[in-house]
């Protein structure tokens, strides 16, 4: 599945924007899904809605992001192409089929942080904090 054909919201794109920002600006590799948790936290969105409706603190989700985000390879020159990893793939194209199956257009930035936390990276976040995402 190529990305490209996927409809996002404006906010969606402006947070992939700043993540592929904040991904050059330390170097990584890729853009992965801390990345995105991040620029969800700096932008005023439905994502961050969720976040707080789930009563995450914001500092502690940013701490345990900038963890992940230390774990990533480092290169000197990041070149200026988008590149994801497969978890941030896989994540956008749950989305995606989510946002369809609701019979909307466009992927908004809930999806994305539903389906961040839900993957595998953030588990151990999950279950510290004792979010339920089965009831979402």
């Amino acid at each position: 599945m190529d990305i490209n054909n996927i409809k996002f919201t404006d906010k969606v794109r402006e947070i992939l924007s700043i993540s592929n920002e904040n991904s050059k600006q330390r170097k990584n590799q890729f853009v992965d899904n801390p990345h995105v948790i991040l620029a969800i936290l700096n932008t005023n969105c439905f994502g961050k809605k969720l976040l707080d409706y789930f009563k995450i603190e914001h500092q502690d989700l940013v701490d345990f992001s900038e963890s992940l985000i230390n774990e990533l390879p480092v290169i000197q020159n990041p070149n200026n192409k988008i590149e994801i990893t497969t978890s941030l793939l896989k994540v956008i194209q749950k989305s995606d089929e989510t946002a369809k199956s609701m019979n909307d257009t466009y992927v908004a930035s809930d999806l994305l942080v539903f389906y961040i936390l839900s993957d595998q990276s953030f588990k151990s976040f999950v279950n510290r904090h004792n979010i339920s995402l089965t009831n979402f």
